[in-house]
């Protein structure tokens, strides 16, 4: 994969956490329940971290190298429910 076709997709991945991080936060705001509440905002905070990590990646270009070994850690974003 070229640098050219990974920017592309790192932009793409960018712009629909930016649509999810204003969905999530819009539904926090209109739910009336606090469970469900929370778990809005919890996906909003989760995407909002995802979001700064892409763009961290879209930053350094060296990471475009070798990436067969390429790991999002998507889990790592996510914190276990209490």
């Amino acid at each position: 994969m070229d640098q050219k076709n990974f920017q592309e997709m790192i932009d793409f991945a960018i712009q629909r956490e930016i649509e999810s991080i204003h969905f999530y936060n819009q539904a926090s705001k209109m739910v009336k329940t606090s469970g469900t509440k929370d778990l809005f905002l919890d996906l909003f905070e989760a995407g909002r971290r995802y979001k700064e990590k892409l763009e961290e990646w879209r930053r350094e270009r060296s990471r475009w190298e070798g990436l067969r070994r390429f790991n999002l850690k998507i889990s790592d974003l996510f914190v276990e429910a209490e």
